[in-house]
């Protein structure tokens, strides 16, 4: 498997495991922040923390996994 197929793979298990912490957060339009768990959903749901940190530690693990 090519790095490149690693890297995808693994990047979009991750985003799928992002959106379960979505769950258990409290929003306005809650399948909004659902779908931003794909884009910028730090700065749609203002949870920088959390969600920042997640996607520090996620891309380091892909990142480690892609090599």
């Amino acid at each position: 498997m090519t790095n490149i197929a690693k890297g995808l793979i693994a990047g979009t298990i991750f985003g799928l495991v992002s959106i379960i912490p979505m769950f258990f957060m409290k929003f306005e339009d809650k399948a909004s922040a659902i779908i931003a768990s794909f884009l910028p959903d730090a700065i749609v749901t203002k949870q920088y923390g959390p969600i920042l940190g997640l996607g520090l530690i996620g891309g380091i693990v892909c990142g480690l996994i892609s090599k």
